[in-house]
């Protein structure tokens, strides 16, 4: 059984009620970059249904190299998370829920078989670690992650309905001026 939830750019509603804010996200004083959604509707399965968090949000990373996660996406990691080094050939990190990890790992026996599904599990097992998160909803990244995505003092944190990445602000903005328009047909309703 499935229902509409009709959307916009500024709030997600769930049959008329408020669901989450898109593009928002607070916290800390971290600065608060917009996103950019169509408006339409889509279909979710019923039931109860999860806040959906997106956008993007500038947050320091300590000495330690602890990192707080978003207060919205912090119920949804529980006490451990999985950082993978992103394998598109961009320069940041994803950071998914134990569930995620899950589905993204066994994903893969259903895009790959043979040899290439051997490889893309050797080069996501390579490339990932698990991290706990602490009591106040800080991950720590280890030194070679956060050289990986050039994060030295402040990552930017962009956050999806369904996992989080962690870049540097230089290779966000490198990632989005490479982005040739022409590259994806796409056409809003």
């Amino acid at each position: 059984m499935k229902k509409t939830v009709a959307f916009d750019a500024d709030r997600l509603y769930n049959d008329g009620d408020l669901w989450g804010t898109m593009g928002n996200i607070t916290g800390n004083g971290s600065t608060v970059l917009p996103s950019i959604f169509m408006k339409g509707e889509i279909e979710v399965p019923a039931g109860p249904v999860q806040e959906c968090l997106c956008g993007t949000e500038l947050r320091k990373i300590d000495s330690a190299g602890r990192l707080s996660i978003p207060a919205g996406f912090r119920s949804r990691f529980g006490s451990s998370v999985y950082l993978l080094k992103a394998l598109s050939g961009d320069k940041c990190l994803i950071v998914y829920t134990e569930e995620g990890w899950l589905s993204y790992y066994n994903g893969l026996s259903a895009k790959y078989e043979g040899r290439a599904l051997v490889v893309k599990q050797r080069r996501s097992i390579g490339n990932s670690k698990r991290s706990l998160v602490d009591k106040d909803g800080r991950i720590i990244i280890s030194p070679d992650f956060l050289d990986f995505a050039g994060v030295e003092n402040e990552a930017l944190v962009v956050c999806y309905p369904d996992r989080v990445e962690i870049w540097s602000e230089e290779n966000w903005h490198r990632a989005l001026e490479d982005f040739e328009e022409d590259d994806v047909e796409w056409t809003p309703t």
